[in-house]
């Protein structure tokens, strides 16, 4: 069973803290220039290869098994993403419209389930469903504003809230 505690030792934080500035910093860069070389050998194989993709490299350096290997994980990897960020979305908006509406814990709006639910529904498959990915710009430009607008909240609200510290 995992602990409270258990969720705080996960993330770059604590991996920098755990190896200590000097070599996390080391590690960062190193870690950076291995991605770098990963993808400028991606792009040589697929030069070498006569592919302009990456579905067609991989079908052509590892067969049709290693293509249905590829499709298979370039599915699961974003559904199993989706499925964390509903989770999170249930978890955490559920008390913000709480504490927002006033609505009481045990109605049917603001129980976890129904929330999951309806982000699903009104709002993860309609953006899913876009056939050419550049309709996404617009509500891209709109999340970037969101997280502004939560930016901003968070430094009014510590500036307010200082004097009580």
């Amino acid at each position: 069973m995992a602990t409270e505690d258990e969720g705080a030792k996960s993330g770059v934080a604590y991996a920098i803290r755990q190896a200590g500035l000097g070599l996390g910093l080391l590690l960062i860069v190193l870690v950076a220039w291995m991605t770098d070389a990963s993808i400028v050998m991606l792009i040589r194989a697929g030069n070498l290869a006569g592919t302009s993709t990456y579905q067609d490299t991989v079908m052509r350096a590892l067969g049709t098994p290693g293509y249905y290997a590829l499709t298979f994980l370039q599915f699961t990897y974003p559904f199993v993403a989706l499925l964390s960020y509903n989770i999170i979305i249930g978890d955490n908006f559920t008390k913000v419209l709480i504490r927002m509406t006033g609505v009481p814990a045990d109605n049917l709006v603001v129980r976890r389930e129904f929330v999951i639910i309806a982000a699903t529904l009104l709002i993860t498959m309609p953006l899913s469903l876009y056939k050419q990915i550049g309709k996404l710009a617009k509500i891209s430009f709109v999340s970037f504003v969101m997280v502004l607008v939560v930016v901003a909240a968070m430094v009014y609200r510590t500036v307010t809230m200082w004097e009580q510290v």
